[in-house]
């Protein structure tokens, strides 16, 4: 695990002191999450710059969360610079100004791409959504998600 090299972990740190460092991880991450599931994805080079210029206030595992959640939902190989920012915005957390069915309705497709993306597996499907567990069983059943429905069982 790549994260478990760094001392501190802080991405602020790792541009200032390795200048592109962050689209190297964001990629070794995408990387790791996508041979989990068995996808092979690669970010653009427009994708990574614009990674690049994210405020990632938080240590490396944020970046590492993203990274499998962009994993989790994709339907494509080659990630494009718009369709990554368009997975971006469609992340667990809500735009300014939309409704609350709207966003309950986006959080449960979201929650069912991820599950289908990781085969019903509920810790990689919690990793990719960045919650834990708990969290993931709260969310089916406020949804009254089966995983059953997305297995191969």
């Amino acid at each position: 695990m790549l994260d478990d090299k760094l001392p501190g972990n802080l991405v602020h740190l790792l541009e200032s002191s390795h200048p592109g460092a962050l689209p190297r991880y964001a990629q070794a991450f995408i990387d790791e999450s996508a041979e989990a599931v068995g996808k092979s994805l690669t970010l653009s080079a427009g994708a990574l710059r614009h990674l690049e210029r994210q405020d990632w206030p938080g240590n490396i595992r944020e970046l590492r969360n993203m990274m499998e959640r962009i994993v989790a939902m994709s339907k494509r190989e080659h990630l494009s610079l718009g369709y990554v920012k368009s997975l971006l915005q469609n992340s667990f957390s809500s735009p300014d100004g939309e409704s609350s069915g709207a966003m309950r309705t986006r959080k449960e497709q979201q929650l069912r791409d991820a599950l289908a993306a990781c085969e019903g597996n509920l810790e990689k499907t919690a990793r990719s959504l960045g919650v834990s567990r708990v969290t993931l069983w709260r969310h089916m059943s406020a949804f009254s998600i089966n995983r059953k429905e997305y297995t191969h069982e």
